[in-house]
């Protein structure tokens, strides 16, 4: 028994301070089988989720939502020096145990939590040398982890007020909700091929931000945004569709066939990467059936919202096939992290004028509503 917690407790210790380095410090993401950030996350949101299924959708469902993000991050901080504290516990009790001094294991533990928050209580004291430089390694261990885990807190919280500052920026642009319309027929008013392939550039780089931070700090994907009727999910799903409609093409802006279309075409590809890994490391559920976003019925309302502005977009049946091509390309993903994280995908576009969604009165309607 002694040799196995001799054992077991550095095996604990080492996963901690792996899953920390990875997931705190490293900028990259890890491939692993087994994280203790993953197994947080698999245990702690389904029980959140389910919780939440069983609320009526209003404030206090959102609410509940929207508190799982910064709770979770306080209670894996918790996971992690909790883990911590008990792996330091069954290596000192399997060491004084294997030295003919063994005490309660309780006792240990409280000894080991004494030595990790650095309380210096001094009522439990390691009994030999081998048990007080693990009470030393533990007190450095435990005074850098939290440092480490603090420090990080600002770039954590920079990265999720960049991800909401473009998500509102989108939304001034593309209406409440934003959909592929609302974008759409903003940027109808404004033609100008340079104004275009900025916008296209500028949301090239929001979805590889989004894909590397939610990769590195995957707790940032259970943040939900400041207002109602936005996401990030949503957001990405919205640049999406935009793109998806501007590589099938207008038949009265032959100035875009070219330069917008191709990058269209690298946008495009940038979210489809960034959803389908994300799908990847948020692990949802086994995909399964979803409803078609863009019927012909919605299809020939798009075509006409967009034609109010300008905007013959090409629905024949080559153009339609097309379409229908990139939209498989991601919104099975989309449909399966929505499901699993309880976020709403936009339409591409709603039963009203989308143009009018942008204009300041609108724009302050739906601020009040929100």
């Amino acid at each position: 028994m002694s040799v196995l917690l001799v054992v077991l407790g550095p095996a604990l210790i080492a996963l901690a301070l792996w899953d920390i380095f990875h997931t705190m410090v490293l900028p990259r993401t890890l491939v692993s089988r087994f994280r203790l950030t993953q197994l947080f996350y698999r245990i702690t949101w389904p029980l959140a989720s389910w919780l939440a299924r069983r609320i009526p959708p209003g404030r206090i469902r959102d609410s509940l939502l929207a508190s799982y993000g910064p709770l979770s991050l306080i209670a894996l901080i918790s996971w992690w020096a909790t883990v911590l504290i008990v792996g330091f516990a069954c290596l000192g009790y399997g060491v004084e145990s294997m030295q003919g001094v063994p005490r309660g294991f309780f006792q240990e533990l409280y000894l080991s939590g004494t030595t990790f928050f650095t309380l210096g209580l001094g009522d439990e004291k390691p009994q030999t040398a081998i048990t007080r430089v693990i009470t030393f390694l533990e007190a450095g261990i435990g005074f850098g982890t939290l440092a480490i885990v603090i420090g990080y807190l600002p770039v954590l919280y920079q990265a999720f007020a960049r991800r909401e500052l473009n998500i509102v920026l989108l939304a001034s642009r593309a209406g409440y909700p934003s959909t592929a319309a609302g974008l759409l027929t903003r940027l109808g008013r404004h033609p100008d091929e340079s104004r275009l392939l900025a916008a296209l550039s500028t949301y090239e780089q929001w979805c590889a931000e989004v894909m590397e931070n939610h990769s590195s700090y995957p707790m940032l994907a259970h943040y939900r945004s400041q207002h109602e009727r936005q996401s990030w999910l949503a957001s990405l799903t919205m640049l999406l569709d935009t793109c998806a409609v501007l590589q099938v093409g207008f038949e009265n802006h032959p100035e875009w066939h070219g330069a917008v279309e191709d990058q269209a075409e690298l946008t495009f590809a940038m979210g489809c990467r960034a959803v389908v890994k994300l799908t990847t490391l948020i692990q949802p559920p086994a995909r399964e059936g979803y409803p078609d976003r863009l019927q012909p019925a919605r299809l020939a309302y798009l075509a006409r919202v967009l034609s109010g502005s300008g905007l013959e977009l090409r629905h024949d049946p080559e153009s339609v096939s097309r379409l229908n091509e990139l939209r498989q390309l991601y919104e099975p993903q989309v449909f399966s992290i929505a499901r699993h994280l309880l976020l709403d995908i936009p339409p591409f576009v709603v039963e009203s004028e989308m143009f009018e969604s942008t204009t300041p009165e609108s724009a302050v309607r739906d601020a009040e509503e929100t």
